[in-house]
């Protein structure tokens, strides 16, 4: 796989269209909200950068909210037509900066814009209208998915188990994007996309269709302190 460069203008030009293409939609589109819907150890949220506060499950989170997770903790999210689903792993501090979401007869457009600001997040996406749009920001730049079962570490390893995601990033003034395509992954430290090993592959898929049990198929909040779930892991290198 390669990574593709163009000049400073066309990121410049990418994010005056997807603010632009943000503005529009919310002054038409509602708001989302993510539900808290399993959380193993402890967690806290703030709100609009507020004070720190206990997380429980069942808490409802909209725009503006922050999660953070102690060690050897994980919060269960449901994003609803934002998502569905997104985990957040232990020692993880992401915002929900973007929960939009619009009825546009036939389908849902959507614009969901998480700030993983450190630690990692995995999550599935499901099929998306072509005008929505699901992001990911990270120190080193934003992830684009489109349809994608995810791993995103704020280290700038982007692992792709299924579907599609481009990450956006510069290097010396420089804009430039890497597509990474189903069972590959993403580097920032060496701008390089190898493949995920077939064991490694395995293991993640294990852990999203856990993830999607716990969220999707259970009936209201499901219980504090549920028993570990699958290893997720936890190599940065992509291997």
């Amino acid at each position: 796989m390669k990574h593709f460069g163009s000049r400073l203008s066309t990121w410049t030009a990418y994010a005056a269209t997807l603010l632009a293409a943000t503005l529009v939609g919310t002054a038409q589109a509602k708001e989302g909200s993510a539900t808290v819907r399993a959380i193993r150890g402890t967690a806290d949220y703030s709100t609009g950068g507020g004070t720190w506060q206990k997380l429980s499950v069942g808490k409802v989170l909209g725009m503006g909210a922050t999660i953070r997770t102690a060690a050897d903790s994980e919060v269960d999210l449901f994003l609803k037509d934002n998502g569905p689903v997104v985990r957040v792993t232990p020692e993880t501090t992401l915002g929900l900066d973007t929960l939009l979401f619009e009825e546009t007869g036939d389908e849902t457009v959507i614009t969901t814009k998480l700030d993983l600001k450190n630690g990692r997040i995995l999550g599935n996406v499901k099929k998306l209208a072509a005008a929505s749009k699901y992001e990911v920001q990270i120190p080193s730049g934003v992830v684009g998915i489109r349809g994608t079962d995810y791993d995103i570490s704020a280290d700038g390893v982007v692992r792709v188990i299924s579907g599609l995601a481009v990450v956006f990033y510069t290097e010396n003034g420089v804009a430039n994007q890497a597509q990474v395509s189903e069972g590959m992954a993403f580097n920032a430290q060496n701008k390089q996309v190898t493949q995920i090993p077939q064991q490694v592959i395995t293991q993640l898929q294990q852990v999203i269709q856990q993830l999607q049990n716990i969220v999707l198929q259970l009936q209201g909040p499901v219980v504090v302190n549920l028993q570990p779930q699958t290893t997720v892991p936890t190599s940065t290198t992509g291997e």
